[in-house]
């Protein structure tokens, strides 16, 4: 809510700012919280940054100070491949994988191949994206794009179980996405959604 207020008063609607918390995952993941912002383009990201280091946001950054550190800050190229349904506004379940192109494969062929099942051919979770490593990475990195699947709400999630585990949705998964790249380990987290970008 404060920095809702604050964003509101600096006149902020280009921003999508969202919260995760681990739900399903390794011992790897040893983190509390996860926080993840969106823009609509880089001059917006320009601005925004602008105001947060301006003496305006001095209160806000401390109130986030006080209530968690966090150890490395990265920025993605995100795609929207599939939006989600319009009844997640809220937020609900969200899964990560790391993925590795195939050998002489594309971003272009994966995102033709994550249309494929998830707008037809594989179960309906909701939405897709594709994030593409840019600033603040570690310098090794192996792979390629993380893979976002946004579920629709929790049953959903489990629907998408059952297609997965006792319906084709393996054999599905591999005739279109597993013929250009291979995903680790999916993550699970609930998300909680901060503030939603308005539209233009």
């Amino acid at each position: 809510t404060q920095f809702n207020n604050w964003a509101d008063g600096q006149g902020i609607t280009n921003m999508f700012s969202s919260m995760y918390t681990p739900m399903f995952h390794s011992a790897d993941d040893s983190a509390d919280v996860y926080f993840l912002d969106a823009w609509s383009d880089g001059a917006a990201l320009g601005g925004g940054y602008t105001r947060f280091y301006s003496p305006s946001a001095a209160r806000i950054n401390a109130a986030y100070d006080a209530v968690a550190k966090c150890s490395s800050h990265a920025y993605f190229r995100g795609i929207m491949v599939i939006p989600p349904g319009e009844s997640r506004n809220g937020g609900g379940p969200i899964q990560f994988q790391d993925c590795t192109l195939g050998e002489n494969r594309t971003v272009s062929e994966a995102i033709d191949a994550i249309k494929a099942f998830g707008g037809g051919a594989g179960p309906k979770l909701g939405g897709f994206a594709v994030l593409l490593p840019f600033i603040g990475q570690p310098r090794k990195i192996d792979y390629d794009f993380k893979l976002v699947a946004i579920f629709d709400s929790y049953q959903t999630m489990g629907n998408a179980f059952d297609v997965m585990v006792k319906g084709n949705g393996g054999q599905q998964a591999n005739s279109t996405v597993g013929r250009v790249m291979s995903c680790d380990t999916p993550r699970m987290y609930n998300q909680v959604i901060i503030r939603q970008m308005k539209e233009s």
